[in-house]
């Protein structure tokens, strides 16, 4: 499916998201996110964890994870074969917690 960007409803499901945790009394979120960003960024920065490193440095932007950035997670490292026919991403996710 295409990406729905520009409807504004990711806020509002991490808003959710987040006082489904806290209503649980879960510790956390963790997470997989996609870094639609990588496969063409990759003969620059080499590794997912270089990307994902440039990313949070904001050197690189990626929306999926500067979205998640922006709405409080941080990365925790990197899932291999995570959507592994995701090319844009090249397989990789973004650990998040």
């Amino acid at each position: 499916d295409a990406p729905r960007r520009g409807l504004r409803i990711g806020r509002p499901l991490y808003e959710a998201r987040r006082a489904l945790a806290e209503r649980l009394e879960l510790r956390g979120i963790v997470f997989g996110g996609r870094m639609p960003g990588y496969a063409r960024a990759r003969s620059k920065v080499g590794s997912p964890e270089e990307y994902l490193e440039q990313v949070q440095e904001g050197k690189l932007r990626d929306p999926v994870i500067g979205f998640q950035l922006a709405n409080g997670f941080a990365p925790i490292g990197v899932l291999r074969d995570y959507l592994p026919r995701d090319r844009a991403s090249g397989g990789f996710a973004a650990h998040m917690r």
